[in-house]
């Protein structure tokens, strides 16, 4: 937030614009990527979605994305 870093950070004014250019920067480079996946248009899908999986309160896995084929081969480990 930029109103506490400049109460927390105030001594360092005389640096301001170089301070905010570098927060615009590391907040872009801080944004994760969107992962592309290669469309394999070759089979029949079986499922493709996303899932979750708990074991009691222990959540597993959120939102899993998975997309299986016919006639591959697949382990879990």
């Amino acid at each position: 937030d930029e109103a506490e870093w400049k109460s927390s950070m105030g001594c360092y004014d005389s640096f301001g614009s170089v301070i905010g250019e570098l927060r615009a920067k590391m907040e872009v480079a801080s944004k994760p990527k969107e992962e592309v996946e290669e469309e394999d248009t070759e089979g029949v899908d079986l499922y493709k979605g996303a899932f979750s999986l708990a074991y009691g309160t222990l959540t597993l896995l959120r939102d899993a994305k998975m997309h299986l084929k016919r006639e591959r081969f697949y382990g879990l480990l």
